[in-house]
């Protein structure tokens, strides 16, 4: 007898903050690895402006975070707060 369902409570986590950290992450891996063997110079030009853009929208992304952050900390302060009830 075969049993269909799933366990979500053996599953892992996901967040998707640290997913796409992760995707950002290798796609600036992958990218590095690729500008090593691009023959033309307006290749490897066009492969450093994307590696640019990676690295703003990491640096983008982590103040999206860290403000998430403070304004988490912010909310659960408040809620936590006797004088709101």
């Amino acid at each position: 007898m075969h049993n269909n369902t799933i366990d979500h409570a053996a599953e892992p986590a996901r967040f998707p903050c640290i997913e796409t950290e992760k995707a950002l992450s290798r796609a600036q891996g992958l990218l590095k690895h690729l500008q090593t063997s691009l023959p033309e110079i307006w290749m490897r030009d066009q492969a450093k402006d994307i590696q640019h853009n990676l690295e703003i929208a990491r640096e983008s992304f982590g103040e999206v975070l860290q403000n998430n952050r403070e304004e988490h900390a912010r909310l659960t302060e408040l809620a936590c707060d006797p004088r709101v009830i």
